[in-house]
């Protein structure tokens, strides 16, 4: 079922003419009218197996939360359950890019996958013996937090390997749209299968790792990183990812930009959220609101494509990242919440088009057997930053009033559109006709 819901959920996003032209490998090899990233069967094949994977974890992901509430029926001892989760994911985030830089990731997914389906098989027995209460759910989602903080990128990390150059821009934007598609709908969802019989979510979620297994299998590509060395020390590894990152100015500011930009946008949307809790709108007003943005998301994805193959990559980042900020800052000016909502879905329509260009990009600049840990070193930067950003928006909400916490935030964000400005780098982005030529990165 997970992989029929996964295939349907790629049937819409697909926008190819007939006049493509593919070699036996399926690599872009010729074009008469217009590329086409749903043509190539590996992506196809990742595709389905990623999405299948992403529904699962997002049903999963509420479903634990409502769990770790039934289980201990105290909101302090679940929270404890969800900061431990989130904790190990993020331990786990640096030494699985060093992973992912170092073993075929083919055998890397398949690994994942089975490895993932154990803490939910175990819960599910602890749950059905009667045996599940705290301690035994703590050290549950200690592994599972791990486990995805170890693997959770693998799949990202062989993206550039199974899509040319020109198309990866509009893989990325498929990817980002599609996780939105599901971010929507899965909470609903998982709530009403929780309700149905609690450990359904999770049944499910096991179901989405074997997708996730039969994609790596059928993936036809050679996914072994390019120049990895098994024999280097693993610290090292680690030290010289890192510092890969800060040496070089493109993925220097890219660090930077995602940084602002998280804790802006995540603050501003936090602080709008806590606002409009505390002078007495509903939650179910809030959650509108929070759906309206995320239709913002997706129209951005959908339009996305139009966008990359009409204007030069750093001109786009640039057009975006301030659209998304300017917009957003008019929510101090909304006596409403559902103009609030209406502001942040105009505002979002950046957002996947600002990701996927700087992200695809930085993905065809950084060397193969770099790769992963380039990626884990971004990943943690935006778990600091939304972690941050909700106690700043708490902070200056408290310090400076609504507007004040508003516009402050804001200021966070135009560090990011300086960056873009004034980052050569950065400027210089290609349109996507000139990708094909971009050169990597020295290692």
């Amino acid at each position: 079922m997970i992989i029929i819901i996964s295939w349907l959920i790629c049937v819409p996003c697909t926008n190819y003419r007939s006049n493509d032209c593919f070699c036996d490998n399926e690599k872009v090899i010729m074009n008469t009218t217009e590329l086409s990233v749903w043509r190539i069967r590996d992506y196809r094949t990742w595709f389905m197996g990623d999405t299948a994977s992403e529904i699962g974890a997002w049903i999963s992901s509420l479903a634990m939360t409502l769990l770790a509430y039934s289980v201990t029926r105290d909101v302090w001892l679940a929270g404890v359950i969800g900061a431990a989760e989130a904790t190990a994911r993020a331990v786990g985030v640096l030494p699985g890019g060093v992973i992912a830089d170092s073993l075929d990731r083919r055998k890397l997914m398949i690994a994942a996958a089975a490895a993932s389906a154990i803490p939910y098989a175990i819960l599910i027995i602890c749950w059905y013996s009667g045996v599940l209460s705290f301690w035994p759910l703590l050290v549950i989602c200690l592994v599972k937090g791990a486990l995805t903080g170890i693997f959770g990128k693998v799949t990202n990390v062989i993206l550039p390997t199974i899509v040319p150059k020109k198309l990866l821009g509009s893989a990325t934007a498929a990817n980002q749209t599609r996780d939105a598609a599901i971010n929507l709908g899965s909470g609903p969802i998982g709530g009403f299968l929780f309700g149905l019989a609690p450990m359904l979510p999770f049944a499910l979620s096991i179901c989405s790792f074997f997708a996730e297994l039969w994609s790596a299998r059928h993936i036809q590509a050679d996914l072994r990183p390019a120049g990895a060395d098994p024999s280097e020390p693993v610290l090292r590894k680690l030290r010289c990812g890192v510092a890969w990152v800060f040496r070089h100015t493109l993925p220097r500011a890219n660090f930077f930009i995602f940084l602002a930009f998280n804790i802006s946008w995540t603050g501003i949307v936090t602080a709008v959220t806590l606002h409009l809790l505390a002078t007495g709108t509903t939650s179910a007003a809030v959650g509108t609101m929070s759906a309206m943005l995320g239709g913002g998301v997706l129209l951005g994805g959908f339009i996305s494509g139009w966008l990359v193959a009409r204007l030069r990559g750093g001109f786009l980042l640039q057009l975006t990242y301030a659209w998304t900020l300017l917009v957003a800052v008019l929510c101090v000016f909304s006596a409403t919440w559902w103009g609030t909502g209406l502001i942040f879905g105009a505002a979002a329509i950046g957002i996947v088009p600002m990701n996927s260009t700087l992200q695809a990009y930085m993905a065809m600049k950084t060397p193969d057997n770099l790769l992963g840990r380039m990626i884990s070193v971004m990943v943690l930067s935006s778990m600091a930053a939304v972690g941050l950003s909700s106690a700043i928006a708490g902070a200056l909400l408290d310090g400076l009033g609504y507007r004040g916490a508003i516009l402050a935030l804001t200021c966070v964000g135009i560090v990011g559109i300086v960056l873009c400005i004034g980052t050569r780098e950065i400027r210089e982005i290609p349109a996507r006709s000139e990708l094909a030529t971009v050169e990597k990165i020295p290692g």
